[in-house]
């Protein structure tokens, strides 16, 4: 009677971690994907920030010539340069009014 109530007991034990063996597999393979997931946005938003970053660090460099250059009174001679031509497209592309172009 003893030795089958424990064959009872360990029998649904058993069964019991079978199923939170299942469970628990189900819940790794979930957060794998999350993570997969997760990690894909994250390296879409590194990239995205590395291209504003540099789109950032040119137009700040344009504005620090053009601030130079007009300090000097070397208006004219900044207009042909490449700073000047960035400058230009970040005043079309960017969203001002037309006085403050």
């Amino acid at each position: 009677p003893q030795l089958r109530a424990r064959l009872r007991e360990v029998t649904a034990l058993k069964a019991t971690l079978n199923s939170e063996i299942e469970h628990h597999k189900k819940d790794r393979e979930a957060a794998k994907n999350t993570m997969s997931t997760a990690t894909a946005l994250r390296s879409k938003e590194s990239k995205m920030y590395l291209q504003d970053s540099q789109n950032q660090r040119e137009t700040l460099d344009a504005l620090t010539q053009a601030i130079t250059a007009l300090g000097r009174g070397q208006e004219g001679v900044f207009l042909h340069t490449d700073s000047a031509s960035v400058l230009r497209k970040l005043s079309i592309s960017a969203d001002m009014t037309t006085r403050n172009r």
